[in-house]
């Protein structure tokens, strides 16, 4: 059965289904695996369109789109990938 990871930033709660170490690790990295990606995202604003191609799990994703407000749109072929999910955001 897949767990729920909450990841918390700016206020903003974001809950990622995890079904594994690797998704969980994912999530627990979203800050610290590429940090230059973190501080590019950073600087979005709700008026930038973000384009998130080969989006994996949807870490960025949804970190661009939840915690920074910015519209996005995500693109995963990997059907793996896809059907692993944000959960909920608030």
């Amino acid at each position: 059965m897949a767990e729920i990871t909450k990841f918390e930033d700016s206020g903003k709660v974001i809950e990622f289904c995890t079904p594994n170490d690797f998704c969980e690790w994912r999530v627990e990295t979203l800050l610290t695996k590429e940090p230059l990606t973190i501080k590019w995202i950073r600087s979005f604003t709700p008026e930038d369109i973000f384009w998130d191609v080969w989006a994996n799990i949807g870490v960025y994703t949804m970190f661009a789109s939840i915690i920074m407000g910015t519209p996005t749109y995500a693109f995963e072929p990997h059907h793996l990938n896809y059907a692993t999910s944000i959960v909920t955001g608030k």
